[in-house]
């Protein structure tokens, strides 16, 4: 039995030694489930069922009102008291009532303050009252309150944490981005206000006026993918992305960017980032950008940065610099070799087998510049190669 549906049964078995006989009412059904389960110590626990002659029937047949002293007895009425037209009036008189709002506090079962009173010793007042606050707005069910309480210190993150099935931003951002799968449940619970709240929060994401959740979990992985990509670039920014609205302190910025990379790396996210960061690619016209090679070796966010160190190794091998082959060759084999394993190429194929062949390529400019180094110290003349 959960920690708030304990409290309840507690609370009833309190006026049950007290005063013998509790008359239930529970307007909205919200402890219909508990009530099946309902086990008090030699106590009688019976249930309204659309008919008091029927209630009443059972009751006679018990013989629980036959003695001059109350039975220990509980009746479950999923309704309001007054549209019962005082049809269990001689129950109450024998006994209490119990139902929302009740006097004294003790008898009041209204459902959020059940939840605050359960929860206020293990939380403290200031979470309970939140999660008091998600109850009464009908967020919360005793089934969820319960779940709630079964995570310990996540229920911080109240109704979020219900739904996505854990409190941590990181897990709960990542399975937004990942699918729609949760969509339905932030819809029915009504949670968009407190979603956005975390991923501002925890993400620096400042969420725009938007209605659906499609086009808020669109805007937030740009956040993320461009938070990533221009951190990354440090002093190295195109001009055209100085703009761009990324996280703007380094705690969300340090989550942004361990959200792109679990979102990357993880096999069972990898095809929504895939599809994400090309349509990201595509918004920002990334393809038409210069990068600085050295800022962006460390990258790997969008595909574009694979291709455009590939086109920078690629023209090293071609063009004529003032290094030496060896030190030139040294330098794009140690690049492509580190590029080979990386996301992109496991997503494009042809991208590896692209620096599979710049490996190779600055192997043999490697073995020429040593061929090169060789002759240069040979000897000039047959004479001085037998003397050798």
């Amino acid at each position: 039995m959960g920690i708030v549906s304990e409290y309840v049964r507690n609370l009833i078995a309190k006026q049950v030694d007290d005063n013998g006989l509790v008359v239930w009412y529970d307007p909205d059904g919200a402890y219909s489930e508990a009530v099946e389960v309902l086990d008090l110590p030699d106590t009688t626990v019976l249930r309204y069922d659309g008919s008091f002659v029927r209630l009443r029937w059972e009751i006679d047949q018990k013989k629980l009102m036959d003695s001059e002293e109350p039975p220990r007895l509980v009746v479950y009425v999923p309704m309001a008291q007054e549209e019962t037209h005082h049809a269990l009036i001689e129950l109450e008189a024998a006994g209490v009532v119990m139902q929302p709002g009740q006097q004294p506090p003790s008898r009041n079962t209204r459902l959020a303050v059940v939840a605050r009173n359960a929860l206020k010793s293990v939380l403290g007042d200031e979470t309970a009252a939140h999660v008091e606050k998600q109850t009464e707005a009908g967020k919360l069910t005793l089934a969820d309150l319960n779940a709630l309480a079964d995570k310990g210190g996540e229920i911080s993150k109240g109704v979020i944490a219900l739904i996505f099935g854990t409190g941590n931003p990181q897990e709960v951002a990542l399975s937004f981005l990942d699918s729609d799968r949760f969509d339905e449940s932030v819809i029915k619970k009504e949670a968009k206000g407190e979603l956005e709240e975390l991923l501002r929060r925890d993400f620096g994401f400042d969420a725009p006026d938007v209605t659906e959740l499609t086009d808020l979990r669109r805007r937030f992985a740009r956040h993320v993918l461009m938070t990533d990509l221009v951190s990354g670039l440090d002093d190295a920014v195109p001009s055209k992305l100085s703009s761009v609205p990324v996280a703007s302190t380094p705690p969300t910025t340090d989550a942004c960017k361990a959200l792109s990379k679990a979102w990357r790396l993880r096999r069972d996210t990898r095809e929504s980032y895939v599809a994400a960061a090309r349509q990201v690619e595509q918004e920002f016209g990334l393809a038409a950008l210069e990068f600085d090679p050295k800022a962006i070796e460390g990258l790997e966010t969008f595909p574009i940065i694979e291709k455009a160190l590939l086109r920078h190794a690629e023209n090293r091998l071609l063009e004529k610099t003032d290094l030496s082959a060896r030190q030139a060759g040294g330098e794009i084999l140690t690049l492509a070799e580190s590029r080979l394993s990386r996301f992109w190429c496991d997503v494009e194929p042809r991208l590896q087998a692209r620096w599979a062949l710049v490996a190779s390529a600055a192997e043999v400019l490697l073995e020429a510049d040593r061929v090169e180094q060789a002759l240069k110290r040979a000897p000039a003349s047959v004479t001085g190669m037998i003397k050798e």
